[in-house]
């Protein structure tokens, strides 16, 4: 008998307002947060280069296969420096995901494409911290064939 996945990767910034390398559990783009710091959800931002992550198909084939019908959520909560740059992007999830090589690799694409992300301001520019970008990995249906 031979299982055929049908699977399909659903991509949705649920929210999200919107260096060096990073060590898995660590900070990208580290920058000193001002005191002057705000909320991210209280301002509003408009994104002007949007990367989208780019998956590498081992991981994705992996991550495919090794998945039963359900959804995974990896996020990631940033900071906007008063440039428009991204700062400070750090992994939120559950942390045993840091401990899964393939779940590495989809975090670490994740963060890559954040660190590419640049906001304009709509009033007068502000550190905010905390924004957050979610994916959402989803596999549908397995199917049993003879």
């Amino acid at each position: 008998m031979r299982s055929l996945v049908f699977a399909s990767l659903l991509a949705v910034t649920l929210s999200g307002c919107v260096g060096a390398g990073v060590e898995f559990g660590d900070t990208a783009r580290t920058m000193d947060v001002p005191t002057a710091a705000f909320p991210c959800e209280h301002h509003r931002l408009t994104r002007t280069n949007f990367v989208k992550p780019q998956y590498p198909d081992d991981a994705m084939l992996f991550y495919i296969v090794s998945q039963r019908e359900g959804q995974d959520d990896i996020t990631l909560e940033f900071d906007v420096a008063e440039t428009g740059d991204t700062a400070n992007i750090r992994f939120v999830g559950p942390q045993q995901y840091l401990r899964h090589a393939t779940r590495q690799k989809l975090i670490r694409a994740s963060a890559d494409a954040i660190a590419q992300w640049k906001y304009d301001w709509e009033g007068s520019p502000r550190y905010v911290e905390g924004c957050r970008f979610t994916i959402q990995f989803e596999t549908e249906g397995v199917t049993d064939y003879l």
